[in-house]
């Protein structure tokens, strides 16, 4: 992150705008989200403006709307902004690291180690601390119609956050005063607010019921390596196999559709 708040906020427009003409002429098929600069607040919300008047159905945060962190009271215009438009807020996979420290040091392609951490990350690692943060924000009562999507960190550890978030709140709510910030489990705050995209991951389909199956969304990745393109169809084939046609179709098509508002 540059400390120089001019140059990110010019750098993050620049992004914002090319990825606004990339898309423009694909007749919807291409759908832009913007990102958001860790600038300040009212920065964040200032490009927020800028991206719904441009069109844009989905904004990607990396820290909280502030540049910290943790959430504050002082984010609220932000999530405000969001929830009444009605744009999700998007979590990708590498977001919300914090210090340098604290992360396991970074391995090249040629470090047998890499595929060690490429596949932590992609069970979840990255995410699953993140997730755990946002559940306990204590904001959804505030902001009821919020949309946060985590991307693409699979969905097979998510059973397992909730169970043992569940059962934290309920051992230690009331000394920690839980109870008089939250008025749902985690696990339905979870089931309300989050949807998840994921890739290949037949745990996470066999635990699917589970979560909440009309806010999870199967990705592609396309073009990064992670991605089977141009044999998705066969993918789709292995990572469904078994699973109801109707159910398929809500992952492939109609929970994206849903979410982002689309035709």
């Amino acid at each position: 992150y540059s400390e120089d708040r001019d140059l990110q906020r010019f750098c993050v427009r620049a992004y914002n705008e090319w990825i606004t003409e990339f898309c423009e002429g694909s007749d919807g098929r291409l759908i832009p989200q913007c990102i958001i600069p860790t600038t300040g607040v009212k920065d964040a919300v200032e490009e927020l403006e800028w991206a719904l008047a441009k069109g844009h159905r989905g904004a990607v945060i990396s820290r909280m709307p502030s540049g910290e962190f943790d959430y504050s009271s002082e984010d609220d215009p932000f999530f405000g902004l969001a929830n009444e438009s009605g744009v999700p807020v998007v979590v990708h996979i590498g977001s919300f690291l914090r210090a340098q420290g604290q992360a396991p040091p970074k391995k090249g392609f040629q470090e047998l180690g890499f595929l060690g951490a490429a596949g932590a990350i992609k069970a979840g690692s990255h995410t699953l601390p993140v997730a755990s943060d946002l559940l306990f924000t204590g904001f959804y009562d505030k902001f009821r119609d919020l949309r946060i999507v985590l991307v693409e960190a699979n969905i097979g550890w998510i059973p397992t956050l909730l169970e043992q978030t569940d059962d934290m709140f309920l051992r230690f709510r009331f000394f920690t005063k839980a109870h008089e910030r939250m008025s749902a489990m985690p696990s339905e705050v979870f089931h309300r607010h989050f949807w998840a995209t994921f890739m290949v991951d037949t745990v996470g389909i066999e635990l699917r019921h589970r979560l909440n199956i009309d806010h999870i969304m199967w990705s592609t990745d396309y073009p990064h390596t992670g991605s089977d393109w141009p044999n998705s169809r066969r993918t789709v084939e292995k990572v469904f196999r078994g699973v109801p046609k109707a159910e398929v179709k809500k992952m492939l098509h109609d929970n994206v559709k849903a979410l982002y508002h689309l035709d």
